[in-house]
């Protein structure tokens, strides 16, 4: 396992307390904590609390939106262990939510994603398929982005 990985795993569902949390929005920093935990190194314009390292939007920019699909048993075949996932929940071009693949599921339509969320389902470790995800879940509406170049 990864050292990326070993964090999301562990910090999903207890943020640590050695970083900022932002209550009700903490998606991004979390991803971050995890790039960094895998060994990305600080740039300029991605660093504790800046808008990359916060921001769903601003973080999918900085690292680039690679491929995306309204739907997640098309999504789902691209995603491997180590990625970044985000969603446009709106379909209007900025990502709205950052998580991360952490592993592969039963089967290839499920994986597993940790994740800090602003939504009911809160912070986990869970298949995507599990009741606490709606990852997936299809909508119209969501547009999914696989974010930077296959995780770190």
């Amino acid at each position: 396992m990864t050292k990326a990985t070993n964090y999301a795993k562990e910090y999903a569902n207890n943020p640590i307390s050695s970083y900022k949390y932002y209550s009700g929005a903490d998606c991004t920093n979390f991803a971050s904590q995890i790039a960094c935990a895998g060994g990305l190194r600080y740039a300029p314009v991605w660093q504790p609390y800046t808008k990359p390292w916060i921001n769903a939007n601003s973080f999918g920019i900085v690292w680039g939106k690679k491929e995306k699909s309204t739907k997640w048993s098309i999504f789902v075949k691209k995603l491997k262990p180590g990625m970044f996932i985000a969603a446009d929940f709106g379909g209007d071009g900025a990502l709205d939510h950052v998580a991360y693949v952490a592993a592969n599921g039963s089967s290839s339509s499920n994986k597993y994603i940790a994740q800090h969320s602003a939504k009911a389902e809160g912070f986990y470790y869970a298949r995507s398929d599990s009741t606490t995800s709606n990852w997936d879940k299809d909508s119209k509406s969501r547009v999914l982005w696989i974010i930077g170049n296959n995780g770190s």
